[in-house]
């Protein structure tokens, strides 16, 4: 027997199936959910719609989601419970921030069994596919990764050594300003690269600052900008700066959708 935890998001639409205290599945749809599109995807995992034994939904439009699929009804769990619920299953931590990097990016702290939303930023996945397409003509952000790849933030950021004396046994080349050194003979490459540090590293330090008030350094980090090829190496520069534990699950991208399958009723 599975349980589906379908996580509805602005720009896609996660699946998880738990079988024991496994994951049996993942997917990512896009476009509208119906019942038959769920259906025809549990088969294809080798399961019926009667091992279906429970199907719980969260994110945007949950509540108008009344059909039944596999033969239950769906049931609701907050958003910022299912992201408690699946960063938990990625980690042992007890006392942790979820930085929750989608289409916006948001910050939920956890101790225990109880969750608390601290805030939000417009900022996310949602920036870089905007930008990627009005500068650069892409259609998704994957685009503005694979410019990046070949991409210097030397050429593009104005570093802190390049204003101010540094500890020369320091490790870090620090951003002192984002995109300082833009102008029109800019490589493409330089610029992707900067738009998306821009995007990351600045997620990175509003999370640090966010476990400030709390004492907290550990954050789990989940949804789709986490599986950008660039982003836990421009992260990895924030936690080393500000001695913070940035942990990002292999399964990332369905964290949501894991903890709504996960999550006990209500």
């Amino acid at each position: 027997m599975i349980k589906l935890g379908i996580d509805l998001g602005i720009t896609a639409t996660k699946i998880a199936a738990i079988e024991g205290t496994e994951v049996a599945f993942t997917e990512i749809l896009q476009g509208e959910i119906t019942p038959g599109m769920v259906e025809e995807l549990v088969r294809n995992h080798g399961f019926s719609a009667s091992d279906v034994e429970q199907v719980q939904i969260t994110g945007v439009g949950q509540d108008q989601m009344n059909f039944t699929i596999c033969g239950c009804k769906p049931v609701c769990v907050h958003e910022f419970k299912a992201n408690m619920c699946g960063a938990k299953f990625f980690c042992n931590l007890e006392r942790f921030i979820i930085v929750s990097m989608g289409t916006g990016t948001s910050f939920v702290k956890v101790e225990g069994n109880e969750y608390q939303h601290l805030g939000g930023s417009a900022m996310g996945g949602g920036t870089l596919a905007g930008l990627s397409r009005m500068i650069f003509h892409g259609e998704d952000p994957t685009y503005i990764c694979s410019l990046a790849e070949k991409g210097d933030l030397g050429n593009i950021d104005l570093h802190l050594d390049e204003v101010a004396p540094v500890d020369p046994a320091f490790p870090l080349r620090i951003t002192a300003s984002n995109l300082r050194k833009g102008d029109h003979n800019t490589q493409t490459e330089d610029a992707a690269l900067g738009l998306l540090n821009l995007v990351v590293q600045n997620i990175g330090v509003m999370a640090h600052f966010a476990g400030l008030g709390f004492g907290i350094r550990d954050f789990v980090f989940i949804g789709r900008v986490t599986q950008i090829p660039q982003c836990t190496q421009l992260m990895e520069q924030v936690s080393t700066l500000f001695h913070c534990n940035f942990i990002f699950p292999e399964l990332a991208s369905f964290g949501t959708a894991i903890g709504a399958a996960l999550a006990k009723s209500e």
